[in-house]
Protein backbone atom coordinates (compact mmCIF):
# COMPACT_ATOMS: atom_id res chain seq x y z
CA UNK A 1 0.00 0.00 0.00
CA UNK A 2 1.31 3.97 -0.54
CA UNK A 3 0.41 6.39 1.13
CA UNK A 4 1.29 9.95 -0.23
CA UNK A 5 0.79 12.88 2.34
CA UNK A 6 1.62 16.46 1.00
CA UNK A 7 1.22 19.34 3.41
CA UNK A 8 -2.39 18.94 4.17
CA UNK A 9 -3.59 16.80 1.09
CA UNK A 10 -3.34 12.97 1.79
CA UNK A 11 -3.92 9.66 -0.87
CA UNK A 12 -3.61 5.66 0.00
CA UNK A 13 -3.41 3.82 -3.43
CA UNK A 14 -3.53 -0.43 -2.87
CA UNK A 15 -2.71 -1.09 -6.18
CA UNK A 16 0.82 -1.88 -7.76
CA UNK A 17 2.54 1.33 -8.54
CA UNK A 18 5.21 1.90 -11.12
CA UNK A 19 7.66 4.94 -11.05
CA UNK A 20 5.78 6.68 -13.89
CA UNK A 21 1.96 6.36 -11.89
CA UNK A 22 4.32 7.32 -8.69
CA UNK A 23 5.66 10.22 -10.05
CA UNK A 24 2.27 11.35 -11.41
CA UNK A 25 0.41 10.83 -8.03
CA UNK A 26 3.04 12.93 -6.79
CA UNK A 27 2.91 15.54 -9.04
CA UNK A 28 -1.22 16.00 -8.52
CA UNK A 29 -1.19 15.50 -4.66
CA UNK A 30 1.46 18.69 -4.64
CA UNK A 31 -0.34 20.13 -6.97
CA UNK A 32 -3.99 20.00 -5.29
CA UNK A 33 -2.02 21.11 -1.70
CA UNK A 34 -0.38 24.02 -3.46
CA UNK A 35 -3.57 25.59 -4.67
CA UNK A 36 -5.37 24.87 -1.24
CA UNK A 37 -2.53 26.32 0.50
CA UNK A 38 -2.89 29.71 -1.60
CA UNK A 39 -4.91 32.37 0.11
CA UNK A 40 -7.66 33.36 -1.63
CA UNK A 41 -7.35 37.51 -2.31
CA UNK A 42 -10.83 39.22 -2.65
CA UNK A 43 -10.99 40.80 -6.09
CA UNK A 44 -11.33 44.52 -6.37
CA UNK A 45 -13.90 46.03 -8.42
CA UNK A 46 -12.98 48.05 -11.09
CA UNK A 47 -14.44 51.40 -10.39
CA UNK A 48 -16.83 53.07 -12.84
CA UNK A 49 -16.32 55.66 -15.23
CA UNK A 50 -18.54 57.28 -17.42
CA UNK A 51 -16.33 58.52 -20.08
CA UNK A 52 -16.13 61.89 -19.73
CA UNK A 53 -14.41 64.31 -16.40
CA UNK A 54 -16.28 67.73 -15.79
CA UNK A 55 -15.21 70.34 -13.45
CA UNK A 56 -17.45 71.52 -10.65
CA UNK A 57 -18.51 75.15 -10.70
CA UNK A 58 -17.66 77.65 -8.41
CA UNK A 59 -19.65 81.26 -9.31
CA UNK A 60 -17.36 84.15 -8.84
CA UNK A 61 -18.63 86.87 -6.36
CA UNK A 62 -18.16 90.28 -7.72
CA UNK A 63 -16.77 92.65 -5.32
CA UNK A 64 -20.38 95.15 -5.15
CA UNK A 65 -19.03 97.32 -1.57
CA UNK A 66 -18.66 100.15 -4.13
CA UNK A 67 -22.29 100.10 -5.44
CA UNK A 68 -23.75 100.71 -1.78
CA UNK A 69 -21.30 102.82 -0.73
Amino acid sequence: MLKITVGDVSIEWDKPVSRDTFRQLLMDVSGIAAALSQEVEEEQRPTVTLGFSTEIYQPVEEDLSEYFE
